[in-house]
């Protein structure tokens, strides 16, 4: 499987992990096919944002209306790891709940991983 991010979407996902750094942050990616056309960042409002990540509840079903409104589905959610590393956690894994990859940003050393989970399996995402 491989998910393109045009340029432009790929640098609003890195602003918003800086931006909420040290907390994880989160959002949606949305689009058809495998083209990811919009971003919808989240608020993580986990209990301990530091080290993990929930989306505001509200804020995500407002999204998903959105996005079906605008003729997109939901094609990826991205988080960030302030510390890294780019791979999911056991946490990420065991609240995986969407059939959709799951883009992991890792801001210590600017790397990007994304997972299918809870398979693990690799996805391939190009910046276009």
């Amino acid at each position: 499987m491989i998910l393109r991010i045009p340029e432009v979407l790929w640098k609003e996902l890195w602003s918003h992990a800086f931006r909420d750094a040290p907390r994880e942050c989160v959002g949606l990616l949305a689009g058809n096919g495998n083209l990811v056309q919009a971003v919808y960042p989240l608020i993580n409002v986990a209990h301990d944002p530091t080290r993990q990540y929930f989306a505001d509840p509200q804020r995500l079903v407002r999204a998903m209306k959105v996005m079906q409104s605008e003729g997109m589905e939901l094609l990826g959610i991205y988080h960030s790891h302030p510390n890294g590393p780019s791979v999911p956690s056991m946490t990420d894994v065991r609240n995986a709940e969407y059939d959709v990859p799951y883009l992991i940003l890792n801001l210590r050393d600017a790397e990007v991983g994304a997972y299918l989970l809870p398979s693990k399996e690799q996805v391939d995402v190009q910046v276009a």
